[in-house]
């Protein structure tokens, strides 16, 4: 069963909701100036919509990803490990990290 929302956002295209995020978006920025009119809360939030084409995932995605279910940092608190992981991408070179990278792949 759909529900009411669901059902309200397909009454739209794909292109109307990415319209739609990007006047949210814009009136974030309003309502985060100093001078800013209050806005409710709904009008802020984005339209989910499965429907919108996700962006690709990044290099750095990719290999953080991988780094983090290899099994290398078990008991190691995120933080921390997110840490290592930024410190290892950073010791890679530009070669290595473009072999990560799905665009260079496609060539």
């Amino acid at each position: 069963m759909v529900n009411a929302y669901q059902t309200w956002v397909l009454q739209h295209t794909p292109e109307q909701i990415n319209q739609a995020n990007a006047a949210r978006a814009q009136l974030v920025r309003i309502a985060k100036s100093e001078k800013g009119p209050h806005i409710p809360r709904a009008l802020l939030q984005k339209i989910k919509d499965d429907r919108q084409v996700k962006k690709p995932r990044t290099a750095y995605n990719i290999f953080f990803t991988e780094r983090a279910r290899s099994g290398d940092f078990k008991g190691i608190h995120a933080r921390e490990y997110a840490k290592l992981i930024g410190g290892e991408w950073h010791s890679l070179s530009e070669a290595e990290k473009k072999v990560r990278d799905p665009r260079w792949q496609m060539q």
